[in-house]
Formats: structure tokens, C-alpha cells, sequence
């Protein structure tokens, strides 16, 4: 739902929605995705520092997956 939120650029209706799966599962296997794609909205919005926050907890969290490379990139475009 918050990816086809974002599809739709509801950024930030797709913030909240991450946001709640979150808190709501915190230990789904989909966390790295869900934290990179609350990065992925707030770089959409405008909001850089927040977006580097998200993308930078991504990297921190084992184990490595495809959503570091991702998550990489997307910090590579915000400080180059």
C-alpha cells in the first residue's frame, strides 16, 4: 500500500503507512524495505536530511541485502 501510495506521490501518506507497519511489526522482514522507502518519500518531498536519516539506518541494520545497494545510491544522488 505505502509503495502504490508513492506511485501516486502521497508522499506523505505513504510515510504514514510505513511509519505504522513499523511500529506496528517490528520485527517484519520487510523492515529495511519499509525504512528505505520512507527515505525514498521524504527525498521526494524536499526533505533531505530526513531522507539521508532513513537511508543511513538501511545501512546500519544486518544482515546486507539488494536495499543497501539501493539505499546507497539514493544517499550518492542527495550528496553528489
Amino acid at each position: 500500500m505505502g509503495r502504490s501510495l508513492t506511485a501516486l506521490k502521497k508522499y506523505k501518506d505513504a510515510i504514514a503507512i510505513f511509519t505504522n507497519m513499523i511500529k506496528n511489526y517490528p520485527k517484519d522482514e520487510n523492515l529495511k524495505e519499509a525504512l528505505f522507502n520512507i527515505g525514498l518519500a521524504y527525498k521526494l518531498v524536499g526533505n533531505k536530511e530526513k531522507a539521508v536519516l532513513f537511508f543511513n539506518k538501511v545501512l546500519k541494520m544486518l544482515p546486507e541485502g539488494p536495499v543497501d545497494r539501493k539505499a546507497k545510491k539514493e544517499l550518492q544522488s542527495i550528496k553528489g
